[in-house]
């Protein structure tokens, strides 16, 4: 790594003050996201810090050193204060007054800042755009859940999921049966609470169906590798792309989950909820158990 890449003022600065804290949204407090959640992140840092700094998300154990960051983030970065950045490049610093001046904040990892591959995941919280480390926390799980049957019901809810978050929740892309969002624990703002708690102390979070999950629930869709029920019109669950980089992200979803590999050009064919939750089934008749 050129020396360039790392700062030569940390002695400046009180690295004790330095923390961050990932607020979970499971009940019990582990740090667990579903693929394709956004991942919130609490921030302190000293009076001073440097609005070039900036947080990134890894693989667990990529980087061996817990001073310096010696891999590529692929992207996956957020800065802690987005006026200071212009792109990947950190503007010229500016003069600040008392007043401009933060100790703590909050950040999001979402869309395509987000790892859509699971496993286990550290974030680094990097200092003035350099790539010393102040602060880590790890491991974050990343997960994908199931269906809960290899039936059609199961499949196009599971699908209705899946769908959702691999188009960053878009309203203008997801299916019009799927315009609210999945059914996931609302993250509150805990600021004031958790700068006063340890370090990702748990936290209660209360989990609610959503419109289309309780409809869903209470529809006549069929099961097995059927037709399904007249309760929906199948033209709502149509849904579009803005790169194929969104239909990779199903491809990759349903190999994972299913065992079943389609191109993601096939996603973009069918760009229908029932009409790949029927190719799902068919695929899994053919294979066999």
């Amino acid at each position: 790594m050129s020396p360039r890449m790392l700062a030569r003022d940390l002695a400046d600065y009180d690295q004790t003050k330095y923390k961050m804290y990932v607020i979970p949204t499971n009940p019990d407090g582990q740090l667990r996201f579903h693929w394709g959640e956004p991942i919130h992140v609490v921030w302190r840092s000293p009076l001073k810090h440097s609005r070039r700094d900036w947080v990134g998300i890894y693989r667990y154990g990529a980087n061996q050193s817990q001073v310096m960051t010696k891999t590529s983030s692929l992207g996956l970065w957020v800065p802690v204060h987005d006026e200071e950045w212009e792109g990947d490049v950190p503007r010229p610093l500016t003069d600040r007054s008392e007043g401009e001046d933060t100790e703590c904040g909050e950040l999001v990892f979402k869309n395509s800042t987000l790892p859509w591959q699971t496993g286990e995941y550290e974030l680094r919280y990097h200092h003035d755009g350099k790539y010393n480390v102040v602060a880590l926390i790890g491991p974050i799980q990343v997960y994908l859940d199931r269906p809960e049957a290899l039936d059609f019901r199961s499949i196009r809810n599971w699908l209705l999921k899946i769908v959702h978050l691999a188009l960053d929740s878009d309203p203008s892309l997801v299916p019009r049966s799927q315009t609210a969002a999945p059914n996931q624990s609302p993250v509150q703002h805990r600021l004031p609470a958790l700068l006063g708690r340890t370090l990702n102390a748990s936290s209660t979070s209360v989990a609610t169906a959503t419109p289309a999950e309780a409809s869903l629930a209470g529809s006549s869709l069929g099961s097995s590798a059927g037709t399904p029920g007249a309760s929906y019109d199948i033209h709502d669950d149509d849904f579009k792309f803005w790169s194929e980089r969104q239909a990779k992200r199903i491809a990759y979803a349903i190999t994972q989950v299913l065992d079943i590999e389609f191109a993601p050009e096939v996603i973009v064919a069918d760009a229908n909820v029932t009409a790949l939750t029927r190719r799902i089934l068919a695929s899994k008749e053919l294979l066999g158990p």
